[in-house]
């Protein structure tokens, strides 16, 4: 056990994920748990994604930026005492927001299918007095379970919450989509969703056209199932349809130009396969 505790081998694509995002996790607590992992296992994807989609490592580290820029963003100005992270995979954001927000965070819930547990073991080896972290296997897709599951670990539907939503909805369908977005509605809006999705081939000038079709093809060898994509217009109808206001949506352009003052990589809008989100609820 003691092995496996040490250097934990995951799944490729969620290594590969951690690989890109690397810059990104700045904190000592995501070091240490990253130092956890064993990464040998990514060296042929990376190969075989950077020969046919060159900038698929910008583009998880731009959606990576967004969602931690996004948080500092509202802490500076609200209380969110919950975070509720839905699809939170081996992701250490939950590490970052402990480190940056001690006083602001009460709880976080992260929520996955599978390896929650694992998952916890390798946070108490670097924070083994830590209460405020709850790990929850469930699957998203059974929606009054989800809330069930939240509810018995201590999440309270009165509370302002962050609900990280990222990587997710490409791997549900539209109707899963609203059930989620019910179970987290309020009349005050005082939840908070940050998201992103996949554009459909619609959404892509025709310069990015053969690149994006390119990703989708490898990222859907790795994915059982269709692989949804949408259009900005589509994303934002089912979110106002559920009740909720759009607060900010940026493409991987705006994102490169917030970051880097100008743009290189990304000269339209619609290139970077992905746009984040994030809305009131």
């Amino acid at each position: 056990m003691k092995g496996l505790i040490n250097k934990l081998k995951v799944p490729a694509t969620s290594t590969l994920v951690l690989h890109y995002a690397d810059s990104v996790h700045d904190t000592g607590l995501e070091r240490e748990y990253l130092d956890q992992l064993d990464f040998n296992n990514i060296d042929e994807l990376v190969k075989s994604i950077a020969e046919s989609c060159k900038n698929l490592d910008k583009i998880i580290l731009f959606r990576k930026l967004y969602v931690r820029n996004f948080f500092k963003r509202i802490y500076a100005d609200e209380a969110y005492p919950q975070v509720v992270s839905l699809g939170a995979g081996w992701d250490p954001t939950s590490l970052h927001l402990i480190k940056q927000y001690p006083m602001l965070i009460q709880d976080i819930f992260e929520v996955d299918l599978a390896s929650m547990v694992e998952k916890s073991i390798l946070y108490k080896n670097i924070m083994p007095e830590c209460n405020s972290l709850h790990f929850i296997e469930c699957d998203l897709m059974d929606h009054e379970k989800l809330i069930k599951a939240l509810t018995l670990s201590g999440y309270r539907s009165i509370v302002p919450t962050v609900i990280v939503f990222e990587g997710v909805i490409h791997y549900i369908t539209d109707e899963v989509f609203r059930s989620i977005l019910r179970q987290f509605k309020t009349a005050d809006k005082r939840n908070v969703f940050i998201m992103d999705f996949t554009l459909s081939e619609e959404s892509v000038p025709l310069r990015g056209l053969e690149e994006h079709q390119r990703c989708l093809q490898i990222v859907g060898k790795y994915v059982e199932g269709k692989f949804n994509t949408h259009m900005r217009s589509e994303i934002t109808a089912l979110i106002e349809e559920a009740g909720g206001e759009i607060i900010s949506i940026e493409s991987m352009r705006d994102i490169e130009y917030k970051i880097h003052h100008k743009n290189e990589i990304f000269l339209e809008d619609g290139e970077g396969i992905e746009e984040m989100l994030a809305f009131r609820l």
